[in-house]
């Protein structure tokens, strides 16, 4: 069982159904921070999707659509099958149900959305710098979220990123905890 998808996608599914933003910026900054550390396709998806439903359960407006009830069950729907495919180690089918769920982002985004940029090219764009910024290469980041990587070179530009001060690990402690995580 892919235990630890399985218990990413329950977290996702309680912050949908609760409404809370705080809860799903920080599902996603969780789940890119997974990928990049075990190069999980699955995590990134993830990671996209709790982004794109935190930018859209912030929008009041799309919350009081009538629309927005039937998308969000359907979505919550996905999100239970790919459960249930990871429970079952079925690699393909988590990944068709994920693609579900971002075909009905992408569906909402297109009807009530006011950007010409979709949501979904938001998504893979923050994700891959956050994923940049847990230490991948830019081509690496880009390849793992499926952004263009001049879309994720200019957006990392203009952030403040190489600004933050922290603490940055060596190269042997970063092998060491992808060691623990392999």
């Amino acid at each position: 069982m892919m235990h630890h998808l399985v218990k990413a996608i329950e977290r996702l599914e309680k912050a949908l159904r609760q409404k809370d933003v705080p809860r799903l910026k920080e599902l996603s900054k969780d789940f890119i921070r997974s990928s990049a550390l075990s190069n999980d396709r699955s995590f990134s998806k993830l990671s996209m999707i709790a982004y794109s439903l935190n930018k859209l359960v912030l929008r009041k407006r799309i919350l009081e659509n009538p629309r927005w009830p039937k998308a969000e069950k359907m979505m919550l729907k996905e999100l239970s099958k790919a459960a249930h495919a990871a429970e079952r180690n079925d690699a393909r089918r988590l990944e068709e149900r994920l693609d579900m769920v971002t075909e009905h982002l992408n569906s909402v985004d297109e009807e009530l959305g006011r950007y010409v940029q979709s949501l979904e090219e938001k998504a893979r764009v923050k994700m891959a710098s956050n994923a940049y910024a847990f230490g991948l290469s830019l081509a690496s980041a880009a390849s793992l979220t499926g952004a263009d990587i001049k879309e994720v070179q200019n957006y990392v530009g203009w952030t403040k990123m190489h600004d933050e001060e922290g603490v940055t690990l060596g190269i042997a402690p970063r092998l060491k905890k992808l060691r623990e995580v392999i």
